[in-house]
């Protein structure tokens, strides 16, 4: 199962992922469930696991920038994430 499907079935039970349960995600896969969430306008679920996300990969560069954009961009403009970070599957950090 999904992260995101993963989210919502646990948020429709009244209840969130343990930071354990996020953990075994990579900083990544987080970043995309966020996107995927934003765009599907489940932005209390996304800012939720930015939170989680973050406090578990407090450095990386995905974690910084998704949740530095959650933080900027008003509501209004959260249909732009998904453009602004892009789709695909690769980190934004450097190899």
């Amino acid at each position: 199962m999904s992260l995101v499907n993963q989210l919502i079935s646990q948020a429709n039970l009244g209840r969130m992922l343990s930071d354990g349960e996020v953990s075994h995600y990579s900083p990544t896969e987080i970043r995309e469930a966020i996107q995927q969430l934003v765009a599907n306008d489940n932005n209390d679920l996304a800012y939720a696991l930015g939170d989680a996300g973050i406090s578990l990969y407090p450095n990386n560069e995905d974690m910084l920038a998704i949740n530095g954009l959650l933080a900027i961009m008003p509501p209004s403009a959260y249909w732009l994430i998904p453009s602004v970070l892009g789709n695909s599957t690769h980190s934004t950090a450097s190899t």
